[in-house]
């Protein structure tokens, strides 16, 4: 009894030493790997994956095998049963070979494809945690928000509620911000979406408005900044008599707002550079516009029809936007569209020789462009994007401007399944802005998604992209949501995370 006693113990210290073994060597693996930004809930995760995968099936199979030792070897007290015993021997080999193998192929599977689906963890503010996980195969990253209650338990908020949004815009603002209401709007393509009223505590006449996307990936955007701007901007032309700042909507979403300045033609040219240097002169004295930039567009009329030019101000930007510079801009804008106009009216030759003619007029114009406006334009910096990245993948674009005057590049459109659903999507490059240290221009890489019906089912985030303002040298983000941190290359470039 005793031997039998002391086998046992042998046996079922083998199993633990094997299972820490095991459970130390996939640790190490994940830890070397994929355990960037990892808290306890992840770790306990994984070790949840070890006992199920691992120590419960080795310790069944060898309690199976060895409980009954005797009635399973066809052994009894006067004898053995040579068939049984041959029978109990193949099925202890193939029990042997089969717990093996599990064992094998589930470390293998876990070592491979789930230290590539770990959570990252990345506190954003007001206790609000937000949990990444990048799925080995297909890339794909499915994110969640949540307040973490100790090492095991948490409570998971949506993207669109208050908790989530607050945090994210006093990350984002470096202020105390409180959420006064949440109602729904729709969008003119009949999806609705959430608007929330916010304002930074402590400050008066703060009120602005936020919006949670949805996407795999959310995104939160607000009017903070022009809010700002339209209550200083209106106080300002209110008592000086200016009657060309007005206040517009978001051209996708309504609920925000944005300032903007009305320039009537060429005629009125210098008046408007005149006034708008005065309005932004006034506006600069919040050096919450100094720290944060702002781009206020001027709304042009005129033969050409309406158009936007964007101005840049504040210390992000490098630009103080005098009024002999805002006269110049405006002077270029009208020229350009003058051309364009009057290229527009000529007669078309035949469509062959056209198209031909057309794709080398089009690469002369932006390099042309590219010499004139050099890398401190959105177009010419993003002229260097594409000739870098995209035109060696066969990709043409078509350059367009949004309500908000942003420029944006539409890449290519095609048509995919997912979860049995013909969804149409749509890839763009968009414009963001300079970055914080005045080096770059930045840009956001997008897939767009939307229904047979034109409904928007999401947008998800390919990757950022930085373009020097000087080299034109371009540098990838690598990462796909503004939360996540991208590659150490692209901080060094931007001043940003």
């Amino acid at each position: 009894m005793d031997r039998k006693k002391g086998k046992w113990g042998k046996i079922w210290l083998c199993i633990f030493i094997g299972c820490c073994i095991q459970g130390a060597v996939y640790f190490l693996s994940a830890k070397l790997f994929k355990s960037e930004g990892m808290e306890y809930r992840s770790w306990i995760r994984i070790a949840e994956t070890v006992i199920f995968v691992f120590i419960l099936p080795f310790s069944g199979m060898m309690a199976l095998f060895f409980s009954n030792r005797e009635k399973r070897m066809g052994q009894t007290k006067k004898g053995c049963v040579p068939s049984a015993s041959g029978f109990w021997t193949f099925c202890r080999i193939m029990l042997y070979l089969a717990g093996t193998a599990e064992m094998i192929l589930g470390f293998l599977i876990i070592l491979v494809l789930g230290s590539g689906t770990f959570e990252k963890e990345r506190s954003i503010g007001r206790d609000v945690i937000l949990g990444t996980t990048r799925m080995f195969l297909d890339s794909s990253i499915e994110g969640s928000y949540y307040h973490a209650y100790g090492m095991l338990l948490k409570k998971e908020y949506k993207y669109y509620e208050e908790p989530v949004i607050v945090a994210v815009l006093e990350q984002r603002y470096e202020k105390k911000i409180k959420a006064v209401e949440c109602h729904m709007e729709e969008r003119e393509n009949g999806t609705s979406y959430y608007v929330y009223e916010l304002e930074i505590e402590g400050e008066k006449d703060s009120r602005f408005h936020g919006v949670p996307m949805p996407g795999m990936m959310p995104g939160y955007r607000d009017d903070c900044k022009e809010m700002r701007a339209i209550t200083r901007g209106k106080e300002y032309a209110r008592k000086n008599g200016i009657e060309r700042f007005v206040e517009t909507e978001d051209g996708e979403y309504s609920a925000l707002k944005r300032p903007g300045i009305i320039c009537s033609g060429r005629e009125d040219m210098e008046e408007c550079a005149k006034e708008t240097s005065k309005i932004i002169d006034y506006l600069l004295e919040d050096s919450f516009f100094q720290d944060k930039g702002l781009v206020i567009p001027i709304l042009c009329g005129g033969e050409e029809g309406e158009k936007t030019v964007r101005l840049e101000i504040g210390d992000v930007f490098g630009k103080k936007q005098e009024k002999e510079d805002i006269y110049q801009t405006l002077k270029e804008a009208y020229d350009r569209w003058a051309r364009e106009t009057a290229e527009g009216t000529r007669k078309e030759e035949p469509e062959k020789k056209n198209e031909e003619s057309g794709r080398q007029e089009e690469k002369e114009e932006r390099t042309a462009m590219l010499d004139q406006d050099g890398l401190l334009t959105p177009e010419g910096a993003y002229e260097k994007l594409y000739q870098t990245v995209f035109e060696p993948e066969g990709d043409r674009y078509e350059c367009l401007y949004n309500a908000k005057g942003n420029f944006y590049a539409v890449l290519g459109e095609e048509e995919e399944t997912k979860e049995g659903e013909r969804l149409r999507t749509r890839r763009t490059v968009v414009y963001d802005r300079i970055s914080r240290n005045n080096k770059c221009q930045l840009f956001v890489y997008y897939k767009e998604y939307y229904g047979e019906d034109g409904s928007d089912r999401g947008t998800l985030i390919l990757n950022f992209y930085a373009v020097d303002r000087g080299t034109g040298e371009v540098t990838a983000g690598e990462k796909t949501a503004w939360a996540e941190t991208a590659s150490e290359r692209y901080q060094k470039a931007t001043g940003e995370k």
